[in-house]
C-alpha cells in the first residue's frame, strides 16, 4: 500500500492496517499484490490492497489509513 502512495508521488505514515485472509498462503507459490488509493482527503489517504494466486482467486484484502507526510523518507 505504501509503493501504491508512493508512486503517486505521497508518502505517508500507517495509521490503522487491517487485513483479512480469505484463504491459506503456502511459502513457495507465486502471488500478486494490487494495491491502489481510494481516497485522498486533507493529510490522510485510504489505500486498499489484494493478494491473488496464480489462479486468480483472492487470498487476502486489506485496506490502510495512511497520514501523508511528503518531509519523511529521503530520495
Amino acid at each position: 500500500m505504501a509503493y501504491a502512495l508512493e508512486l503517486d508521488g505521497y508518502r505517508g505514515l500507517t495509521a490503522k492496517l487491517y487485513v483479512r485472509f480469505l484463504k491459506p498462503l503456502k511459502p513457495k507459490d507465486n502471488y500478486k499484490i494490487r494495491g491502489y488509493i481510494d481516497k485522498i482527503r486533507s493529510k490522510l489517504a485510504r489505500v486498499h490492497s489484494e493478494i491473488i494466486d496464480e489462479n486468480g482467486n483472492t487470498m487476502a484484502k486489506a485496506y490502510g489509513l495512511f497520514f501523508i507526510d511528503n518531509k519523511i523518507g529521503g530520495e
